[in-house]
């Protein structure tokens, strides 16, 4: 890839890398690569933005996603997703989910295996060389966080063809901004049903290193590669509350787990059966070992 010239911007900072992208990454059925926020400076925002980014507060955007299209199928019944995460030097990002139709029984554009649902599609790689040869970056090893959410935007799903009389609002209280949503759509907003929930989470690991590329797999949060635990404990100050409630504070919020104990009167306030249940002798929440 070819880095752009360095440039500066009219706020005096500089646009180098600005509109880069890297090369190989490899996306298949219907996913596509996310341009948004992808090697883009995001300068100061425009007036009337609903968040707003200062000249001190403008930056260069490196994020590297992906984009996948919801099928019908999607709002209908559960869905299993995988991420093969081998670490470090030398490893990769994989992101595979099930192959479905798109839209009718014989539309099968962007979709590759059965379109059942049955088959694994190996939707999209990173690969170590493929970072690493433009900014020296690595796959992490450190410990990282995975976050599942649920978000809208007007570049997301919404009507590619709306006609030129259409105005560009998304208000879903104005009526004459009607013609820019999806029929239906804000209906659905209206009445809340919009959630997603996660039914369960499953981490596996290698205990051998022969076994994949890259690093050592690790589970926690105090990997002996990084040892975090030790550097909270010298650095408690940067992990407690600002004041005043850090005035009470000894250290930090979650400085102690609780491993059940909590106070419930029924099943209900615990999550039901099994590890979580009420203990009906003493009123109060307790985990089951071979539930964990």
């Amino acid at each position: 890839p070819v880095l752009r010239n360095n440039t500066i911007s009219k706020t005096g900072h500089t646009e180098l890398l600005a509109q880069t992208w890297y090369e190989g990454l490899t996306v298949k059925g219907n996913t596509s690569l996310n341009p948004f926020f992808y090697g883009t400076y995001m300068d100061v925002t425009k007036k009337g933005e609903p968040v707003q980014r200062t000249a001190k507060q403008a930056f260069q955007a490196d994020a590297v996603g992906s984009l996948q299209q919801m099928t019908p199928s999607h709002f209908k019944k559960p869905h299993t997703f995988r991420l093969e995460w081998q670490p470090g030097d030398g490893g990769r990002l994989d992101w595979f989910t099930k192959g479905y139709r798109t839209g009718s029984d014989s539309n099968m554009d962007g979709v590759t295996g059965d379109g059942d649902g049955d088959d694994w599609i190996h939707a999209y790689s990173i690969k170590h060389e493929n970072i690493n040869s433009l900014m020296g970056s690595v796959i992490p090893g450190e410990p990282t966080y995975l976050i599942m959410n649920t978000a809208v935007s007007s570049t997301w799903g919404f009507p590619y063809d709306t006609p030129d009389w259409c105005p560009k609002c998304y208000d879903c209280t104005n009526s004459t901004c009607a013609c820019a949503f999806n029929p239906g759509f804000c209906n659905m907003m209206k009445k809340g049903d919009v959630a997603m929930y996660v039914d369960h989470v499953r981490v596996y690991q290698s205990r051998d290193p022969t076994a994949h590329v890259g690093g050592n797999h690790t589970l926690g949060c105090d990997p002996p590669e990084y040892p975090t635990r030790e550097f909270i404990r010298g650095h408690e100050y940067r992990y407690m509350r600002n004041p005043p409630f850090s005035y009470e504070d000894k250290h930090p919020i979650k400085y102690r787990i609780e491993r059940g104990g909590g106070r419930c009167e029924t099943d209900a306030d615990c999550g039901g059966g099994g590890a979580g249940s009420t203990n009906s002798t003493n009123g109060t929440a307790a985990v089951n070992d071979d539930d964990n």
